[in-house]
């Protein structure tokens, strides 16, 4: 939270001193390897005893959420005046950084090229299905985001995901298995800008969460599950159960056949910053496997070195394999998958005499 709030401080003193660009040198990474980024705008000042972070509504009584943040490409975005901004490799950067130190008098000539391709704004999902047989009406899903960023060709994140969910779809058609439920893979777009493909389809389809009350469509009661695949190349180690303790034996019981292939965690903890919220939101149970880091953190996740060169093909056939098996135990229970117990809402008190009431 401090780091937080001293971002914003240090942001808005650049603004403030009219910087002519911004140079920064991305978060980590070493041998030239640029991890490239969304550009940074000022933020609304919150008032006295609010967070800097967006909070949900308050419940009533209490103080009201801070401002909305301003992401790089909204509306509010627009109508303020952005300082260019680049990312260089660490190495470059640190050069830079220790000639200002010493002394030495900097020059850096900047060529910045941007275009904003606003020609057709809507996104685009990408939606396909197996039918079900007695239970066609319910569903079971996977999925993954086609968007990327720009440096690379965005292959581990995440065309990995994407082509391991329409490998798992492919092999469940190839085997000529009849599925009770009807399986369904979605592609998303603007994952990278907020969840924004799958989030809006949950919110079509399913539902959404309106001042902390979940407002349920009646697709949300036919739907069992939607598993994610969004963490780079590596294999399949196992997968998060989302704080839902009914789904460990389950979850436990399928890996079991995949032991050899080295996927035989299930953790009752979180991981979040992709498409399994949407859904997890509305309480749907969603689901984000637990994967080999290989290189994702370390070189490739938002980086120029996000290339076909850095997949590693095995690991997507065997994450194929368990995402196939995953979808296809869903689709065959008798029963939808367990779902998490939702937090009864405050009761409201009676108004008392002396209060107004008549």
């Amino acid at each position: 939270r401090a780091a937080t709030a001293f971002a914003a401080r240090r942001t808005q003193f650049l603004y403030d001193e009219r910087a002519a660009v911004l140079i920064d040198a991305g978060r980590n990474g070493d041998d030239g390897t640029v991890y490239v980024q969304s550009v940074t705008v000022p933020q609304p000042s919150p008032t006295p005893g609010q967070q800097p972070q967006p909070q949900q509504s308050p419940a009533p009584g209490t103080q009201p959420a801070p401002p909305r943040r301003v992401s790089a490409w909204s509306k509010e975005a627009q109508k303020r005046k952005i300082i260019p901004q680049l990312v260089l490799a660490s190495e470059q950067y640190n050069r830079l950084a220790r000639m200002t130190l010493a002394g030495e008098p900097v020059k850096v000539a900047v060529e910045l090229q941007v275009k904003f391709h606003d020609d057709d704004l809507m996104g685009y999902n990408t939606v396909a299905e197996i039918p079900g047989t007695d239970k066609k009406d319910e569903v079971v899903m996977c999925g993954a985001h086609m968007d990327s960023w720009h440096a690379g060709t965005g292959a581990t994140d995440n065309a990995a995901g994407t082509a391991v969910c329409m490998e798992a779809v492919r092999i469940l058609k190839a085997l000529n298995l009849p599925v009770r439920r009807t399986v369904r893979v979605a592609l998303w777009s603007g994952e990278e800008q907020g969840l924004y493909g799958s989030e809006g389809y949950v919110t079509q389809h399913f539902g959404a969460v309106e001042r902390g009350v979940l407002k349920a469509k009646p697709e949300q009661a036919k739907i069992s599950a939607y598993f994610n695949l969004d963490n780079g190349t590596g294999k399949i180690r196992g997968v998060y159960a989302q704080s839902n303790d009914a789904i460990l034996p389950i979850f436990a019981d399928w890996l079991k056949p995949f032991a050899d292939l080295g996927a035989t965690t299930v953790t009752i903890r979180n991981t979040g910053g992709t498409d399994h919220l949407s859904f997890d939101s509305v309480n749907i149970p969603g689901f984000q496997f637990i994967q080999d880091e290989i290189e994702y953190d370390t070189r490739t996740h938002h980086s120029n070195m996000d290339v076909f060169d850095r997949i590693q093909a095995d690991d997507m056939k065997q994450a194929s394999v368990l995402m196939a098996a995953f979808l296809y135990n869903a689709a065959q229970r008798d029963d939808l998958l367990p779902r998490k117990t939702l937090p009864s809402p405050p009761a409201q008190t009676p108004p008392t005499s002396g209060s107004g009431a008549k």
